[in-house]
Formats: structure tokens, sequence, C-alpha cells
């Protein structure tokens, strides 16, 4: 150990003077020649001898083992020391043909490049792959929608005429009818409610309404005006109200009879009056006759009276002049009337 520190000291002290102007950098450069860690230097050939097996790195001063020659297309690994297969981007692998290829995909998954990953197959829009069938299938529709080829969406189904489809309820319905309307399946349209018998549906009050309206005496409903109006009869005719119509008034009535206005039927006329009394022409009724007014003297005057109390001149228009049973006639001057009227109703 002694020889080989003198021998060191001696060469640096050579090499030193051999160099041109030593520096303590090229003291230390000439110092490494003879590094040879893992082998033996040999001074004579200035150079280090590695073990068989190994090769000397002028890098590291070292002996390392010697880099095997690696098949193609292996490489050797100076980490793990040995050759390997060459390394391939994420997710291939190397195989057996000495290629990087992409992963087996499971069917019938394919490897897609861009997205390195195993996808299913594309489907042609709008279909979407099914995980299940494991097939391109057309998206599934809400019920009752179907999937139209041609179209490529999901569309309501067709309904029969004339139903539509209602995009809330989901189905087919009768057409909407404006109230109080309602569909009718035979005729294919709205129509307005059945009314009861004699009645008719009114558009503008939108109900039953009795048809034609009744209107006052006189009067009748005109079908374009909507309201009633007066009936205009051609002359020498009236509205008869229970037959609806214009008549010849008044009616013609048989020999002896005459039209009754308040029965509005043909009567005997005049009529047959009760025992005592006659038709009185003017006043339209039977009525007593009048007394004939007696014969007065000494300018006496004619009365009538109906009781001791109650007198009036004659006039045979006067109910208390007409010959009932009961009233009197009598002669008095104007003065005597009031007792001598009594005196009548006295015997």
């Amino acid at each position: 150990m002694q020889i080989t520190n003198i021998l060191t000291i001696a060469l640096l002290a050579v090499g030193a003077t051999a160099l041109p102007n030593p520096t303590p950098n090229t003291l230390m450069e000439r110092t490494d020649w003879w590094k040879c860690e893992g082998g033996q230097y040999d001074w004579i050939k200035w150079r280090c001898v590695c073990p068989y097996g190994t090769k000397y790195n002028e890098h590291q001063k070292k002996c390392e083992a010697d880099k095997p020659n690696c098949p193609h297309p292996q490489k050797y690994n100076e980490h793990t020391k040995k050759c390997e297969n060459p390394s391939c981007p994420y997710p291939e692998k190397y195989n057996e043909h000495s290629k990087c290829e992409p992963p087996s995909c499971p069917h019938p998954q394919k490897f897609n490049e861009h997205s390195k990953k195993c996808e299913n197959p594309s489907c042609p829009h709008p279909q979407k792959y099914n995980q299940y069938s494991k097939k391109c299938e057309n998206p599934s529709c809400p019920h009752p929608e179907k999937y139209n080829e041609h179209t490529k969406k999901c569309e309501p189904p067709s309904c029969p005429y004339p139903q539509k489809y209602n995009e809330h309820s989901k189905k087919c319905e009768l057409p909407s009818c404006p109230k109080p309307q309602k569909y009718n399946e035979h005729s294919k349209k709205c129509e307005n409610p059945s009314c009861p018998h004699g009645q008719k549906y009114d558009e503008y009050k939108k109900k039953c309404e009795v048809y034609p309206p009744p209107c006052p005496n006189g009067q009748k409903y005109d079908e374009y005006k909507k309201k009633c109006e007066p009936i205009t009869c051609p002359h020498g005719q009236k509205y008869d109200e229970y037959k609806k119509k214009c008549e010849v008034y008044p009616p013609a009535c048989p020999h002896g009879q005459k039209y009754d206005e308040y029965k509005k039927k043909c009567e005997q006329y005049p009529p047959q009056c009760p025992n005592k009394q006659k038709w009185d022409e003017e006043k339209k009724k039977c009525d007593y006759p009048p007394w004939n007014p007696p014969q007065c003297y000494n300018h006496e005057n004619s009365y009538c009276s109906k009781s001791e109390h109650e007198y009036v001149k004659y006039d045979k228009k006067h109910d208390w002049c007409k010959d009932d049973g009961y009233n009197k006639v009598w002669c008095s001057k104007d003065h005597e009337a009031s007792w001598k009227c009594k005196e009548k109703y006295r015997h």
C-alpha cells in the first residue's frame, strides 16, 4: 500500500513537471486517467482492464456489465440491465410479431385511434348502440309515439278521421267543439245540443228556448228579424190568436146569429132575454123596459122612484124608471115631490 502511494506521488510529480503551467484542474484531470472502479489499471498500456463480461465506461470511469447485442427490435435497458421490447404508446402492447398493436376489444367494440380506447360501433344518426342487444337501434319513443324511418324522428300515431292526436293526453281524440256544442259521430261535425220538443237552440243565448218565442197579442215572431213584430192582416181580416193566423173579421154567422167578441163565436142575436127583460140594442144587453110616462095635469111633472127617499124626474133611460117590479112612476109638482114620494111607499 505504501509502495502504491509512493508511486502515485512520484507520478504526480512527473506529470506535474511535464505539463505546461500545471493548474489544479489539469492535475485533477491527469489523476482521473487511472480511475478504474471495478477493474485493474494497466500502467504499461495506460488503460483500465475490466473483468470478463464487463466494459470500461469512459464517462463513469468504471467497469460496467457489457451491453449484450439485443435481438431486433429489442433494446438494452440501462436500468434493468436487460434486453426489452420497445415501449408502445398507451394502451398499445408489443405483440409476438414484434409490433405495437392496440389491445383486443370485446365484440363488437373496436379500438379508436383517436380516443385510444375500445368503443362501441358508431351508429348512423339518430340510432344508438344498445349494450344488451349488441346492435344499433332506433331511439326509443315515449308511448304511444313510434319512430319514423323516413323522417328519422318520433311521431305520434296516426288517428282515424276525424280524430286528432292530443299532445297532453297522449291519445287520439275527437275534435273539440265550442261550448255547448258536441261532436256528432255520424255527421262528423260539431252540432248544437238537442232541445226538447217545442224548443230550439238560440245561437245568441247559447241555450234552448221556446220556439217560436211567445209574443204579445197582435204580434208574431219574425224569423228574419228574430223578434216579435205587429201582425198586419189584409183589409177585412184580423189576426186570430187561437188559430195563429189572419181570419175574415168579423166572421160570417148564420142568419139570426152574430159574432160575440167576448166568447169569440157566433151567438143567437138578439139573444134570448130573461122574463120581463128585453134586448137593449144601444147597451147591447138584456134589460127591463122603461115605464111609460104617466099622464100628469095641473103643471105636474113625471117622476120615477126606487124607494121613499130615492126619486128622479122621469127619464126612460134611468134605471129607476124601468119596470123591474119595484120601481114606480108618478106625477107631482116639484116642491111636493119629496113628500109625495114618501106617500107612494106608505100605501
